[in-house]
């Protein structure tokens, strides 16, 4: 106890007692009772002339200034060049480089700093997609578009064929004219019955030209064929046999009619046939067996020199009793490709047996031709 005692009083005569330094802070108001900080608060500091120290927001020697990035009354909106951030702050506005799109015909990929990149569409290249690529070029409406080379320029189909493109492979080739074929439509079709004649292919006109009972025979001057029939056969295509016709064309000027029953193929019946004209009157014409050509054929020529008209006729005995009339079984040109001709008819109705020709020309010498009739 004594000892702590004596240590106090040494302390005590050390030090002696401390006093207040009014100059510290506590002086502050009074120097900074003139001083109107309006949006702040006046702080002196020792050795330091007064200052206001401004709330957020605001500047200025007397704090009554918004801050570069706020506006406003009160300082409380963000000025032009700022905006909000995610803390509530106005801070300045990134402009990128981007918008607007600098790129002409591409896309503007931002890259920082200020920087960027062009992706240009197709056809389109340089730093800010505003020329044609390779192979592209500018069109009417001054858009790059691709340079098509037209295939068919290094393609010559010559005279008989026609290039065509395709348009998924772009790639040409022949279409040929009837007729040729190979690469360049060079060639004669010789397979389908094709010929160079002249220069040209032609169509052989036998090809497949069918002459039944017969034989083509090819003109190689006017280049036209014709049907050589047999004997036994007539027609353009030898299609027809005398035996199974009523009645042909043997000439422009005859016709023949076939009398093909027995009955009137015998040695003393006599033929009468009985023609009308449109303008001339009935007429008898008479044959005998005599008259008839092997086969039982009847040549007929009908016509007057100078009259056009149409002829009518039938066929009967020259004895006629009702048994001996002649009927039309079926008539050319109604339909030549079945077999027709004169059969044997008991009737007695004049309709069932008339046959009509045709009288043209006639004055210029007459020709003749079926027209049908009335089976």
């Amino acid at each position: 106890m004594n000892k702590f005692f004596l240590l106090f009083v040494v302390v005590l005569a050390v030090f002696p007692a401390c006093t207040f330094n009014s100059a510290g802070l506590n002086s502050q108001t009074d120097d900074c009772a003139n001083v109107d900080c309006g949006h702040g608060i006046c702080v002196k500091l020792p050795g330091e002339p007064v200052e206001c120290q401004c709330q957020a927001n605001w500047q200025g020697v007397a704090c009554d200034q918004c801050t570069v990035e706020y506006t406003g009354v009160d300082c409380s909106e963000c000025a032009d060049g700022y905006e909000l951030n995610d803390v509530e702050l106005c801070v300045p506005i990134v402009v990128s480089p981007c918008d607007p799109n600098p790129c002409v015909h591409g896309t503007c990929v931002d890259l920082g700093e200020q920087s960027i990149r062009c992706e240009c569409e197709d056809g389109y290249n340089g730093l800010l997609c505003d020329q044609c690529a390779e192979g592209y070029e500018l069109n009417d409406n001054d858009e790059c578009v691709l340079i098509v080379i037209d295939p068919c320029e290094s393609l010559d189909c010559g005279d008989n064929g026609t290039c065509v493109v395709n348009q998924q492979s772009q790639s040409a080739t022949c279409d040929c004219d009837p007729g040729y074929l190979g690469d360049l439509c060079e060639q004669c079709d010789t397979v389908n019955g094709y010929e160079m004649v002249g220069g040209t292919c032609l169509l052989d006109p036998c090809f497949n030209r069918n002459c039944g009972a017969g034989t083509c025979l090819r003109d190689d001057l006017n280049w036209t064929a014709t049907c050589d029939c047999v004997p036994e056969a007539f027609g353009d295509a030898c299609q027809y046999w005398y035996e199974n016709s009523l009645i042909y064309q043997e000439s422009e000027v005859r016709l023949r009619i076939q009398v093909k029953d027995p009955q009137w193929l015998d040695s003393t019946s006599t033929i009468r046939v009985v023609q009308t004209g449109t303008i001339t009157p009935e007429v008898n014409i008479y044959y005998n067996q005599s008259d008839l050509f092997a086969g039982g054929w009847l040549g007929f020529r009908p016509c007057l020199p100078g009259v056009d008209q149409m002829i009518s006729f039938y066929i009967e005995k020259a004895t006629y009793e009702p048994t001996d009339r002649m009927k039309i079984e079926y008539l050319p040109p109604l339909n030549p490709a079945d077999p027709h001709g004169f059969i044997y008819d008991d009737s007695t109705e004049p309709d069932m047996d008339v046959f009509q020709v045709e009288c043209y020309d006639c004055l210029t010498g007459c020709k003749v031709r079926p027209a049908g009739g009335t089976p």
